[in-house]
């Protein structure tokens, strides 16, 4: 049976019909302004019929219209992100076969279409391509996971599947939140599934402010001051933040940064996190809960709360999913996707290998590195590099730490200090983090980056994970000379 959005949605919100649903920067919409909203989206839509509808476009209460509306006329959703190249947004277009673009007014717009009107704040193109796109039965949406200089790839989902993300999430966390604060983009599927649903089924309402406003500059920098200016003006009960978003809010909240009282959770995910940096925000206050996923599962696959919470654990596997481990590997079955764009032998899958090492402990689910990243040195030792940066960034003195030792004797790091102050100290930072290592996986020489690894170099994803393999080609030279 296919889920009904308007009807639960309806159920949840028109008992508090003067409460805010959504509010953005240039207002608030209580449900009755989102039926009338959602409307237009709907009336528009329609009267378009694509198979497929793309969005480039910062968060804003007109992007949630947009997902819903297609979600309601089982139109197939693109949402892209605004850190993409030009090439790599023509190859999601085409992959997907989008037939209708919105770009929103003020965002570049270099791809082949006809200008056919306005809907709200966007621009509406019309698409022709001679690619026809193979696309999985019920793909409700499409994401796209990779930001490198390759070919990304399409991850389809149904709309049932993210909303049963969306009520796992919520029946775990349980707490009684007013405010969802949302800090990632739209396009990172995180957000989406996990705040915006999983908010609108608690019936708390969800702030959406411009990426610019939360102190973001492109994709590439963020000011932090910008950041938790906006935490303490909206007062939210929950954020979802990558280890760097949590690591800039450690850092306010050390220096003197009063962290609100009504925040209750905050979610952490993305990459691995280290028990230092949990340690710390624990310390300063902050509620920080990890959690473990892939957008092939949802975004969301486990995840710890108040109540259940195991230390250095990625959280209590969610009901609705069915985790287990097969030769060290990660697997998950229950609800994955439908597929991926064009690859029809990757369609109607039962089981999911995430490439992830882990463990199972009492229900809790450990994940110890990637499987494709282990490292094995030239003494046949095997090293997860996770582990060892998870060490090195417990350090306030490191704001980014990369390993490497593929075939060598001995681990090297390249390293980002949090000032450029501290590059001074970044050897005793170091040789403080080896005293939490066995010797074979310990740091001997490292070298400092000239500047921060972001998702616009095309060395990382959007949720803070490293492209390993383009970063050591990058890096290459300054590796060697480490040997």
């Amino acid at each position: 049976m296919s889920f009904d959005i308007l009807t639960t949605l309806e159920r949840i919100w028109s008992n508090t019909p003067q409460k805010s649903m959504l509010v953005c920067d240039h207002g608030s919409l209580n449900f009755a302004d989102f039926q009338r909203a959602l409307g237009e989206y709907l009336e528009v839509l329609k009267a378009y019929n694509p198979k497929v509808v793309a969005l480039i476009g910062d968060n804003r209460c007109e992007w949630v219209f947009t997902d819903i509306a297609c979600q309601v006329l089982d139109i197939t959703f693109l949402p892209l992100p605004g850190y993409f190249t030009p090439a790599q947004i023509q190859h999601s277009l085409e992959s997907a076969g989008a037939d209708l673009l919105l770009i929103e007014q003020g965002f570049a717009s270099a791809f082949a279409g006809t200008n056919v009107g306005e809907l709200g704040c966007y621009e509406l193109f019309a698409l022709s391509s001679s690619h026809r796109a193979q696309l999985p039965p019920h793909t409700a949406k499409i994401t796209f996971t990779s930001g490198s200089t390759g070919d990304p790839k399409g991850v389809c989902l149904s709309k049932n599947h993210q909303w049963q993300v969306a009520e796992s999430i919520k029946s775990v966390i349980d707490l009684p939140i007013e405010r969802h604060l949302c800090i990632l983009p739209f396009a990172t599927l995180l957000e989406n599934v996990a705040g915006v649903y999983s908010a609108l089924l608690h019936g708390a309402t969800v702030v959406i402010p411009g990426l610019a406003s939360l102190g973001f500059k492109g994709s590439s920098s963020i000011d932090f001051r910008c950041l938790v200016e906006k935490v303490s003006l909206v007062q939210p009960g929950s954020l979802i933040t990558t280890p760097e978003l949590l690591r800039g809010l450690i850092v306010a909240a050390e220096s003197g940064w009063p962290v609100p009282d009504s925040l209750a959770f905050i979610a952490v995910g993305g990459a691995r996190v280290s028990s230092g940096l949990l340690a710390r925000a624990k310390a300063v206050n902050l509620p920080v809960y990890q959690g473990y996923g892939l957008s092939e599962c949802g975004s969301v696959v486990s995840l710890n709360s108040p109540n259940g919470n195991l230390e250095g654990s990625c959280g209590k596997i969610l009901p609705h999913v069915k985790v287990s481990i097969e030769d060290d590997e990660v697997m998950v079955q229950g609800a994955t996707f439908l597929g991926y764009a064009n690859q029809p032998q990757s369609w109607h899958q039962d089981k999911i290998a995430t490439g992830d090492f882990g463990e199972i402990n009492d229900g809790y689910l450990n994940i110890l590195g990637r499987k494709s990243n282990l490292l094995i040195s030239s003494f046949g030792r095997n090293i997860n590099p996770e582990w060892v940066e998870s060490e090195l960034l417990s350090s306030p003195l490191i704001a980014q730490a990369f390993v490497f030792g593929e075939e060598q004797p001995y681990c090297v790091a390249a390293v980002l200090p949090s000032k450029a102050e501290f590059a001074e100290q970044l050897e005793t930072a170091i040789a403080s983090s080896n005293q939490n290592l066995p010797d074979y996986a310990q740091i001997k020489r490292f070298f400092i980056l000239p500047q921060a690894v972001t998702p616009v170099s095309g060395l990382m994803t959007a949720n803070g994970r490293p492209r390993r393999a383009a970063l050591k080609q990058f890096l290459q030279s300054n590796i060697d000379s480490l040997y």
